[in-house]
């Protein structure tokens, strides 16, 4: 086409290797049918025919060669003759039309199909780029699409593009403008509307809080707002008491939006109102665009509560000191809380009536009477809500009455040791004590201690519990006269710092010498072989003749020279130690003793130890001797 660079290019060579020149022709309609240089002699064999200048046509493209030795500056040595045909220059797109599928206004929301028909003279294929400026852009020129293939774009709307926009097409074909540029492009204003909505409700509130007292006069005010600033209606239910539980208009539609509720009698308890409202161009009268509720309660005059049981978790007659849980039922009309206080009188008040558990919400009274409070017993209780009577007396009250039987302490008979008197110290004694209840309640105990082994001070040894026995571990050591007493309780009459009944005994333990060894002594003397058995012996007295026990221990090479015990404590005096042939060396043997009276379970009352030797074998050469015979 013209205007087209077109590069020419020519190809020679001489057989000495001189350097050629090169001069190219042109002939055709922009030369008048004759052949012009286009370029001087020159070594480059490239030349670019700029065609911008030359009308479109049929041309001859001439180069001549020369290399200088030959013929002159006005002729050549070779030339080359080739055809060329130049078309006419490519022209740019031009768009025709840009329309969208629907005319305008459309309501925000709506999808929009944008369509640009263009031609291009030469048929060449063509680029679209749809670009939208409006309220959605702030006013700025944005692309929505890029360059491509397609003439159509669809425009998804949304609120924010409520107003006018402009749509702008561009079209190129990649032959004339650049990158950044388009050929021809075509605009088109188009207006989004916003869809007409329904009224909201934004608020329903009445002018008191309620509860409110039958009589009140309860103004009640909706508030709304409609997005177009059409006028709003409003219309008020009632259901509740009055209504018989089903809905009621009470005002109908008008543009006030309040209403005033006057209550009676019939409207105590708890009603819901509800508003509704319209804007009239949405819906019929008898339906309506949004609505709103709230519940209201119409306080019915207060009712004082009721007692109705007064009830003890165990029957009478019950032995004093029992404890006895009172319960009071009472309601109340109005669901108020309820507020109890309990009243006794009996023998252990004096016969004259004493609050035992003040105002409360509590309706339980425990009585934790003692074993000496027997008799006839009246208990009271009162109840009131707070919004009747003051706290010095009482809306409703209710009593009953209760006995109390004689409850008799228990008494300690015996305390008696299961072994006699006296005893070696160190030897376990058990007490038992024997008590009596005559109402059969249960009996606790607590044993004491006073001797030498207490710094001649009580001492605790058993604290309360049922268990009537004890068991009285000494030491050897232990040795002296001693007190043993015994408290017993039913926990009906004395609390457990003193007790109904004590008796004591007195119990002597003699003095214990602990065990003493006197030997040990092996049955083979050293040194002996390694690999051999040895028994060992312990001998040792104990003048109380209680039963000893011995343990015995070894250190030396067999042992990683540290002692080990090699036979705990047992009654047997002897340990049989049975070495292996590589156990030599030097050896200490010790026995401990002990009596199980003195010294605790990882001492001992006695100890001894002896030194001994083991040797290694020597070893045996044989001489073998090999010939004839």
């Amino acid at each position: 086409m013209a205007g087209t660079l077109v590069r020419w290019t020519a190809g020679a060579d001489d057989p000495e290797g001189d350097g050629l020149l090169y001069r190219f022709y042109a002939m055709g309609p922009s030369t008048g049918g004759m052949m012009q240089p286009q370029t001087g002699w020159m070594a480059s064999n490239v030349w670019n025919w700029n065609t911008g200048a030359f009308a479109p046509g049929n041309y001859q493209i001439e180069v001549w060669i020369r290399d200088g030795n030959h013929a002159g500056p006005n002729g050549f040595d070779v030339k080359k003759t080739s055809s060329f045909a130049l078309g006419s220059a490519n022209r740019p797109p031009r768009v025709d039309v840009l329309f969208s599928d629907r005319p305008a206004p459309q309501y925000a929301g709506s999808w929009i199909r944008w369509t640009a028909m263009a031609r291009d003279p030469e048929g060449d294929p063509l680029q679209f780029k749809f670009y939208l400026r409006g309220p959605a852009t702030r006013g700025f020129w944005m692309d929505q699409t890029g360059w491509g293939n397609s003439n159509r774009w669809t425009w998804r709307t949304d609120p924010w593009d409520v107003g006018i926009s402009e749509v702008l097409v561009a079209v190129r074909d990649g032959k004339h403008a650049g990158p950044g540029g388009s050929d021809d492009y075509a605009t088109a204003a188009y207006s989004i509307i916003m869809l007409n909505r329904p009224p909201a409700i934004t608020g329903l509130a009445s002018n008191v809080m309620g509860p409110q007292p039958i009589g009140a006069a309860i103004r009640w005010q909706a508030s709304a707002i409609d997005p177009e600033g059409n006028p709003v209606y409003f219309r008020y239910w009632l259901n509740g008491p009055a209504t018989r539980g089903v809905w009621k208009m009470v005002r109908d539609w008008s543009t006030d939006p309040n209403w005033i509720w006057f209550t009676s009698p019939a409207d105590a308890g708890v009603s819901h109102i509800q508003v509704q409202v319209m804007d009239g161009l949405h819906t019929s009268p008898m339906g309506w665009d949004d609505d709103a509720g709230a519940l209201f309660t119409v306080l019915r005059p207060n009712q004082p509560p009721a007692l109705l049981s007064l009830k003890p978790d165990r029957p009478s007659p019950l032995s004093a000191g029992t404890p006895v849980r009172w319960t009071a039922t009472a309601s109340d009309p109005d669901r108020d809380p309820i507020y109890f206080k309990f009243w006794l009188k009996g023998p252990s008040t004096g016969n004259a009536w004493k609050v035992v558990q003040d105002w409360s919400a509590k309706n339980q009274w425990t009585w934790a009477s003692t074993g000496y409070d027997g008799g006839a017993y009246s208990v009271y209780v009162y109840a009131r809500d707070g919004k009747h009577n003051p706290d010095n007396s009482y809306d409703s009250a209710l009593g009953a009455p209760f006995t109390l039987s004689p409850n008799q302490p228990p008494k300690v008979t015996a305390l008696t040791p299961d072994k006699k008197i006296p005893q070696s110290a160190g030897t376990a004694v058990t007490w038992t004590a024997k008590a009596t209840d005559a109402d059969k309640d249960p009996i606790l105990y607590r044993f004491w201690l006073k001797g030498p082994a207490t710094g001649d001070s009580w001492k605790v040894v058993q604290d309360w519990s049922p268990s009537n026995k004890w068991t009285w571990t000494s030491s050897g050591y232990d040795a002296g006269d001693y007190a043993v007493y015994v408290y017993v309780r039913d926990g009906r009459h004395r609390p457990e710092t003193a007790y109904d009944s004590a008796i004591g005994a007195a119990y002597q333990l003699t003095p214990n010498a602990p065990p003493r060894l006197t030997a040990l002594a092996a049955d083979k003397k050293s040194p002996q072989n390694a690999g051999g058995v040895i028994r060992w012996t312990a001998s040792a007295i104990d003048v109380d003749k209680d039963p000893i026990l011995y343990q015995f221990w070894l250190r030396g090479p067999a042992t990683g020279n540290a002692w080990k015990v090699v036979a705990d404590w047992s009654t047997r005096n002897q340990w049989i130690w049975t070495s292996a042939p590589i156990d030599g060396g030097i050896y200490r043997v010790y026995v401990f003793a002990r009596d199980g009276r003195h010294a605790l379970p990882n001492a001992y009352d006695s100890a001894m130890g002896q030194d001994y030797q083991l040797l290694n074998p020597l070893p045996v050469t044989r001489m073998v001797v090999v010939g004839r015979r």
